[in-house]
């Protein structure tokens, strides 16, 4: 009865969630026409316009990387994450929070933490690139959450945005 419950959550979560970061993708590239070539130029250059996207084509391909990273720190879907329950006294900045608290990690203060981001509120895919264009993966985006209770979809809808984000902007 558990392995249903856990097969279903990862298809309608994963479902809804994919839907959403590829919503947002077509709004950002809409709105950043500078962004959408440099993305399309890219894919072209690794897969042409005939070639089937794969996730291994990913390493291949920093820029997407960096503008799949900046949207799930630009949109963070789940603001608020999925709630917990901590299962000892925990002590964070001199608060005690007692064993049994429920607590909503909030994913959106981290995205958007001006000590950590320049211009949190600008959509720039260029931050999470180092100064010779790799990729960089940063420790402080989290949308599927860390921990041992992360999200357990997060490898399936990874490949998902990447595979159908790549295949839209190849195709159209």
């Amino acid at each position: 009865k558990q392995l249903l419950q856990y097969v279903r959550d990862l298809f309608v979560a994963g479902t809804e969630t994919t839907t959403s970061t590829l919503r947002w993708s077509l709004l950002c590239l809409i709105h950043n026409p500078k962004t959408q070539e440099k993305l399309r130029k890219e894919i072209f250059e690794v897969l042409g316009q005939e070639k089937i996207p794969a996730f291994e084509n990913k390493s291949k391909m920093p820029y997407t990387s960096a503008f799949i990273q900046e949207i799930y720190r630009y949109r963070t879907l789940l603001p608020l994450s999925v709630t917990h329950m901590t299962n000892e006294d925990a002590n964070i900045c001199g608060y005690t929070i007692p064993k049994g608290t429920t607590i909503a990690p909030n994913l959106w203060a981290v995205h958007n933490d001006p000590v950590v981001w320049d211009n949190p509120e600008k959509f720039k895919p260029e931050r999470h690139l180092d100064a010779d264009g790799n990729f960089v993966q940063l420790k402080h985006v989290i949308p599927f959450s860390v921990g041992p209770r992360h999200c357990l979809g997060e490898q399936l809808a990874r490949m998902e945005v990447f595979i159908f984000l790549v295949s839209l902007v190849q195709k159209f």
